[in-house]
């Protein structure tokens, strides 16, 4: 049986998604059909077991390469905008030199993808005198960008750009026309100015005429960029069936399923496999992890809002004559929860109209005192004051702000109406 030699650049913060991506890709391909070369600078010995073990299952082979991370030092590499993306990426410049010589061709992978079929057909093709084989990249609509043209031969005709997240090395080809470090040694010849500027070197290097062009739809389908072009320069898999159906190797780039954000239907796929990972649970955890910040950081969102809204609505009303016809034909009496800096300032509000009597109570948890001649009560106060009146609690902005006022609102009697500030202007406003 012809073996097929896979390679992945990955860290130990990946290695459970390299596991999961594995598993796609051993159940899909005959046994001991796979030589696995994992290139990587800090993978525990747990993590090298893990990976073993789940490799030896299906008869296959594997081979820890290390790479000294201070190697890349002086590497002109521009990450800082994309958190995601780890050094490992650019040890793909040393494939050749890492890679043993006995070694001729090579399949290297990203660790967002799901193999959903053989790679037989990919791994055999012809590649004549190519260097590469990539997929013309749905991420850039198959264009180079025309903000990176700056960067390429002046003389380029050939604008396809190529996703390199799946790469077919022809490393026979490439050794006996390039010195070992040639990509490397690039680098540092093009000034590139982006994240992925390793993916615009093998571009710039080999695009013109060196890749081999692979079938987008069946060995790299960027599942998560279809939706993003107005008019894409490709077919969209309508099903998930057709997807499963017609596609070899589904790639998760930008969005990966393992993340909180929007969703996908393609991301089922990747979760059938996870679901057979040691890791499962730790991937659920990590969701509700995700989960939580997300609505945390949701909620501080809406909590300023409020607070911009509130701030704009007091602005608008201070000193005018419809604020002072409002107030005055305002039944209920007033109650102010929250004697900070938005109390205050609604306190100068009423006042600006000569209407701060309309306030008759104040409340605040975490104070005692006066507030403008008002004795600052506790909620346990509150019934007693208002003594069946109808009345209106006013909740100046505070954290979680409308979580509070429902909460507050259940734990009063019907004649107690409880409001937010931002919301008791609004209804003054949509009274003018």
């Amino acid at each position: 049986m012809a073996v097929m030699n896979v390679c992945v650049t990955v860290n130990s913060k990946y290695m459970r998604y390299l596991y999961t991506m594995l598993l796609s890709l051993y159940k899909n391909n005959n046994k001991g059909s796979i030589f696995l070369y994992v290139i990587q600078r800090d993978f525990t010995e747990k993590d090298k077991k893990d990976i073993l073990d789940l490799t030896e299952k299906y008869g296959n082979h594997v081979e820890y390469i290390w790479v000294d991370e201070h190697k890349f030092d002086s590497m002109p590499a521009h990450r800082e905008d994309r958190e995601n993306l780890s050094l490992e990426i650019y040890f793909r410049l040393l494939i050749p030199e890492l890679i043993p010589d006995t070694v001729d061709r090579i399949l290297m992978l990203d660790v967002d993808v799901v193999v959903n079929h053989s790679i037989k057909e990919l791994f055999a093709m012809d590649m004549g005198e190519k260097c590469l084989g990539a997929a013309p990249n749905m991420c850039a609509n198959f264009i180079v960008d025309k903000n990176f043209r700056k960067w390429y031969p002046k003389e380029r005709t050939h604008w396809i750009h190529y996703n390199t997240g799946i790469l077919l090395w022809n490393l026979k080809r490439i050794r006996e026309i390039y010195p070992r470090d040639y990509l490397f040694q690039m680098a540092f010849k093009y000034k590139i100015e982006i994240s992925t500027f390793e993916e615009e070197l093998f571009n710039i290097e080999f695009g013109e005429k060196d890749i081999l062009a692979l079938d987008p739809l069946k060995w790299d389908y960027i599942s998560t960029r279809v939706n993003k072009f107005i008019k894409p320069n490709f077919k969209k898999y309508e099903s998930l069936e057709e997807l499963k159906s017609g596609c070899s190797i589904v790639h998760y780039a930008g969005l990966n399923p393992w993340e909180t954000g929007a969703k996908d239907k393609s991301f089922s796929l990747w979760w059938d496999y996870a679901k057979e990972t040691p890791y499962y649970y730790a991937f659920l955890e990590e969701q509700l992890e995700r989960t939580e910040a997300y609505i945390s950081k949701k909620s501080k969102d809406v909590d300023q809002e409020i607070d911009v809204q509130t701030l704009s609505l007091l602005f608008r009303f201070k000193g005018t004559e419809d604020l002072k016809r409002l107030l005055n034909e305002e039944k209920a009496a007033l109650y102010l929860w929250g004697m900070g800096e938005m109390g205050e300032r609604f306190y100068k509000l009423l006042k600006s109209v000569n209407l701060q009597g309309k306030l008759v109570g104040v409340i605040d948890e975490k104070k005692s005192g006066m507030f403008h001649g008002l004795e600052i009560m506790k909620k346990t106060d509150v019934l007693e004051h208002i003594a069946g009146k109808k009345s209106k609690i006013i909740v100046t902005p505070i954290k979680n702000q409308c979580e509070f006022v429902d909460v507050l609102a259940k734990s009063m009697p019907l004649n107690i109406e409880v409001v937010g500030l931002r919301d008791y202007l609004i209804g003054l406003s949509n009274e003018l």
